[in-house]
């Protein structure tokens, strides 16, 4: 059975790369979303994820169209996009879609793999990792909703037996605490 995490290199937002330590001149990481078997799965934990974009005031220069007007059969509950808005911040959907489009289930960004086999990767919670590339030395970090990201693993090396007698480094990986 295929674990429900989908990865891939996608670009990441302007908010994340100095949190994961990506170079100014990169644009690019991979990205590995738990909990997600299908792409709108993924995007959904990704907006949840995604650092909060401002939205801007209503002011005379914008204007409200007949779809802004509140629907006369509401129960009147609060609404969570609007209480988004009223708090001057919005889900950044769009960007969540682009990123999920860039995800395989298939074909897997290099390393997740190994982050599977060494249970650094919970795939059945809900979770959203990022890593520069996969390279003995690298770190994985989780981002978590609130914008906060902490390493969760760390990549390494090892050296195995090939079948010619020889040995050869092979990727692995390991939970950081």
């Amino acid at each position: 059975m295929r674990q429900p995490v989908r990865s891939g290199r996608a670009r990441i937002p302007a908010e994340w790369r100095h949190a994961i330590m990506l170079p100014w001149y990169r644009r690019a990481a991979i990205i590995a979303v738990a909990g997600a078997a299908t792409r709108e799965a993924a995007a959904d934990v990704l907006a949840g994820h995604l650092p909060m974009v401002s939205v801007p005031e209503p002011g005379p220069d914008l204007d409200f169209g007949p779809e802004d007007v509140p629907d006369p059969d509401d129960d009147g509950g609060p609404d969570p996009a609007a209480v988004l808005e009223d708090s001057g911040h919005a889900e950044d959907t769009e960007s969540a879609r682009r990123i999920a489009r860039a995800l395989g289930s298939f074909r897997s960004g290099k390393g997740t793999r190994e982050l599977l086999t060494a249970r650094a990767i919970n795939p059945t919670q809900p979770a959203v990792y990022a890593w520069r590339r996969a390279a003995p030395g690298e770190y994985v970090y989780r981002l978590w909703p609130n914008g906060d990201c902490r390493a969760a693993a760390v990549f390494g090396q090892e050296q195995v037996p090939a079948r010619s007698g020889h040995v050869r480094p092979r990727l692995t990986a390991r939970r950081y605490t």
